[in-house]
């Protein structure tokens, strides 16, 4: 399912980018069907590799794929907190997920300080809005979920354990 999900995200992403090209020139842009089959390989054979051995890859890929479409086409304030809240998702599965997710991050803010005389609000808010969902769904995944399935104090034992470990 999380496959399948990865090829859609990759097709939405295409989409909503081939969009921005067209609004940007005016040019028709048309992706030819051996991307969507490309798009399609590339999430399946790392994939089919991950399956194997158990691990949670496709999963990650899953949801920063979501996250970042999320994040691309939201409008309001709401849908990049939540882009910011599903791109938390992977880094609580793993901590690798936290240098793709901070590039975007620190893409978002460069943007806003680049754009704040020709958008001053939308671009800061985009910014500022997935920051504070990628901080508070952390806060939601490690913390407040954990706490509320297991207890605090053996959330905070499984949490110093895991400190120390990894």
């Amino acid at each position: 399912v999380m496959m399948f999900g990865c090829y859609w995200e990759s097709r939405r992403l295409v989409t909503s980018l081939s969009r921005e090209a067209v609004a940007a020139d005016g040019a028709e842009l048309t992706v030819p069907g051996w991307v969507w089959l490309a798009s399609l390989g590339a999430v399946i054979l790392p994939a089919l590799n991950c399956l194997q051995r158990g691990q949670v890859g496709v999963v990650k890929l899953y949801f920063l794929m979501l996250g970042l479409r999320l994040a691309w086409e939201g409008r309001t304030r709401r849908d990049w907190f939540l882009a910011g809240i599903v791109l938390a998702s992977p880094i609580v599965l793993k901590l690798t997920p936290v240098l793709p997710v901070s590039c975007l991050m620190l893409l978002l803010l460069v943007r806003g300080w680049r754009d704040r005389a020709r958008e001053p609000r939308a671009t800061w808010d985009q910014a500022w809005s997935a920051s504070f969902g990628v901080v508070a769904g952390c806060a939601l995944f490690f913390l407040v979920i954990p706490a509320a399935l297991i207890g605090w104090d053996a959330n905070l034992r499984n949490l110093e354990t895991w400190y120390r470990d990894v």
